[in-house]
């Protein structure tokens, strides 16, 4: 069997690119735990009155962040978003779309932020996820994130970065 994570390309997003980009974003997470690793319940009950809104919000939230696609071939696979916030390179978006879950794209796209960290010189790496998503969680922990912080239904993890 081929090892599919050494076909995976992450891209910078186009200019024109990030109606298509929230779209996936938006999809990839409402297939995610059956829905709840959206912030505003079942996407099946609020899709029509919620996903216009999502997007635009998350475009505005996430305006300043760095775009990418991760792609195996043509197919895209994952989505992320990163920022620098307080020294640290925070990762506002990590998805992998649901066909390609549990395969290892989810790891190799944190070893790629932790070189992109790295690069920059930050020391931290920060992400956030919500506390019912029991997957996210156990691989974030996984790749050595400590809780940071918590909120009622959320949680920050930081990683330290090692700068070689």
């Amino acid at each position: 069997m081929t090892d599919l994570r050494r076909l995976l390309k992450v891209e910078p997003l186009g200019r024109s690119q990030h109606l298509l980009f929230n779209l996936l974003e938006f999809r990839f997470f409402a297939s995610s735990e059956r829905g709840k690793a959206l912030f505003f319940g079942n996407p099946r009950v609020l899709m029509p009155l919620i996903t216009i809104p999502y997007i635009l919000a998350a475009e505005i939230v996430y305006f300043r962040g760095r775009h990418f696609w991760v792609k195996m071939g043509m197919q895209k696979v994952g989505v992320l978003v990163l920022s620098a916030r307080h020294g640290a390179v925070y990762v506002d978006t990590l998805a992998v779309s649901p066909s390609y879950r549990r395969l290892g794209i989810g790891l190799r796209m944190l070893r790629w932020i932790e070189g992109v960290c790295r690069q920059m010189g930050e020391e931290w790496l920060e992400i956030a996820t919500l506390k019912t998503n029991v997957p996210a969680l156990r691989l974030y922990m996984g790749f050595g994130f400590c809780v940071f912080a918590e909120k009622k239904r959320s949680v920050i993890l930081r990683k330290k970065v090692t700068i070689q």
